[in-house]
């Protein structure tokens, strides 16, 4: 929710008893942001190396904005083919 000032036809702040006039507006239920909230209490610890889409060894890996979800994940690992667990470099 946003307090903004009332305006009248010309563009004027309106006064009321001496007081700026003020409305209070919303964009969506504030239910909708604390159940957004929530659900994102689960994202996953920074620092797990696993809980991101991870890479390794030759060859080519191809992402396009429209064709991957991140979702809760920590982002993209590369790690070379020798790296087996740890020193992934993150993108």
């Amino acid at each position: 929710m946003l307090t903004v000032l009332v305006y009248d036809k010309n563009g004027n702040p309106e006064v009321e008893n001496g007081h700026l006039k003020t409305t209070t507006v919303s964009w969506v239920a504030p239910s909708a942001i604390e159940a957004l909230f929530a659900a994102s209490q689960d994202a996953p610890a920074a620092g797990i190396v696993q809980s991101g889409y991870r890479i390794g060894g030759p060859g080519e890996f191809n992402v396009h904005a429209d064709s991957i979800d991140l979702g809760n994940a920590l982002g993209i690992f590369s790690c070379g083919v020798s790296d087996a667990e740890g020193g992934a470099n993150r993108l």
